[in-house]
């Protein structure tokens, strides 16, 4: 491509002047499109986050994708309630307010939780029938302590059902005042990359929660 005189060199010509080769060129350039690339994908990223602020009492956050997730009115007894959907897969995440006082403040995770998870087991059976617990046991949500539950179970639809419950506390001394956070997942038909993924950003969504109005 020829440059009128007025334009002077292009910059190919300058570099090749100050001997760069094409081909260092050449992968320059790709670098560039590189980064463009991966400056872009930042500024969508940033773009698909919502930050929720939940007065309670408890205050606390979520950061969740909004391409995912809506917020929905919370139900009886909820303070929150996170919702998403897609052909083959839907997912709900709940916050609950709870106050287990304790006997044992200095080992509250590992006394009054247990007990409190059993009984959990109780309601969830009594929502659900029958259940299959996968995993029991201390948990952290975004570093805080806490105790949480995986299970399966079944839809009145046949539908197979995956949830997890935790039981989440401030990091203090003492506290007994926290959550219940609940994510649930209704699976129908084979899962595929996209329900995959979709399942992923509810996940991040679930243990984004901390207490206060922002962010660890």
């Amino acid at each position: 491509m020829s440059v009128r005189p007025e334009f002077g060199p292009t910059l190919p010509a300058l570099l090749g002047a100050r001997g760069v080769s094409r081909r260092a060129m050449a992968m320059g350039a790709v670098a560039l499109v590189l980064l463009a690339a991966v400056a872009w994908l930042l500024v969508q990223s940033t773009r698909d986050r919502e930050h929720l602020v939940v007065a309670g009492p408890p205050t606390f956050n979520l950061v969740y994708a909004p391409s995912a997730l809506r917020e929905r009115p919370a139900r009886d007894g909820e303070l929150a309630r996170l919702e998403g959907r897609l052909k083959r897969i839907s997912v709900e995440i709940t916050v609950r307010p709870v106050e287990i006082p304790s006997a044992a403040p200095d080992d509250f995770i590992g006394g009054e939780l247990p007990a409190a998870a059993e009984s959990r087991i109780d309601e969830l059976r009594a929502i659900y029938g029958p259940i299959e617990v996968f995993d029991e046991g201390k948990s952290r949500i975004n570093r805080l302590p806490g105790y949480q539950i995986g299970f399966g179970a079944r839809t009145p639809s046949g539908q197979r059902l995956f949830g997890r419950d935790a039981y989440a506390f401030p990091d203090e001394p003492g506290a007994t005042e926290g959550v219940l956070l609940s994510l649930r997942r209704v699976i129908r038909g084979r899962q595929r990359v996209r329900e995959e993924e979709f399942f992923d950003q509810a996940k991040e969504a679930f243990a984004s929660f901390a207490f206060g109005e922002s962010q660890p």
